[in-house]
């Protein structure tokens, strides 16, 4: 699920569940885009591979940096974390 996004982002979704989400975005550009997640400390962010510390938006949501290209997001919540 995406909460918001740039019209030049093609968003392919390839899980979506409460506790894992896996993206592909494609953009010409570098972009940021907003998911559909509340940031709190325990989410784990990687583009293809590689952890991101978790950047929130003024409104609270879970943001990713992308630069341009094709690029697979993946959102896990590590099971060690509070319910």
């Amino acid at each position: 699920m995406i909460a918001a996004l740039a019209a030049e982002v093609i968003v392919r979704v390839l899980h979506d569940e409460p506790r894992r989400l896996v993206l592909e975005l494609i953009s010409a550009q570098p972009r940021s885009v907003c998911l559909a997640r509340w940031s709190f400390d325990f989410w784990e962010l990687e583009v293809d591979g590689v952890l991101q510390p978790p950047v929130a938006s003024s409104s609270g949501c879970l943001v990713v940096n992308l630069p341009a290209g094709q690029h697979r997001v993946t959102a896990p919540r590590p099971s060690s974390a509070t319910q």
